[in-house]
């Protein structure tokens, strides 16, 4: 099964810039969506040995961190999303990558 290591960098960025970035952690399928460099450059390092999902496979938790509106890029936050519903508030942008790893946490302990 491809690994998220496999994708070129720009293949990569263009797979989370538009939302089809589809991969597993351990039984759970994400799908992710960000135009946040850092969430990009985290997750090409830290879960390059992930396999990527099947067009076939049922996606589990559809997240984004996004930075969106012009009040977020002037203040350099950053929001995450699940199911497109915003439900946390924005925080800083340099702090994208562990809000999506907290998020991602948040799913599989609340939504089971």
């Amino acid at each position: 099964m491809p690994q998220i290591g496999n994708l070129a960098a720009d293949a990569f960025s263009n797979l989370l810039r538009e939302g089809d970035l589809h991969f597993c952690v351990g039984p759970y399928v994400y799908s992710l969506q960000s135009n946040v460099a850092k969430v990009s450059e985290g997750l090409q390092v830290l879960y390059a040995g992930f396999p990527l999902a099947t067009q076939h496979d049922f996606r589990d938790y559809r997240t984004s961190v996004r930075q969106s509106g012009l009040t977020a890029r002037l203040r350099h936050q950053a929001q995450f999303l699940f199911e497109h519903q915003r439900l946390f508030g924005a925080i800083p942008l340099h702090q994208a990558y562990a809000f999506l790893e907290w998020g991602m946490n948040w799913c599989v302990s609340v939504c089971q």
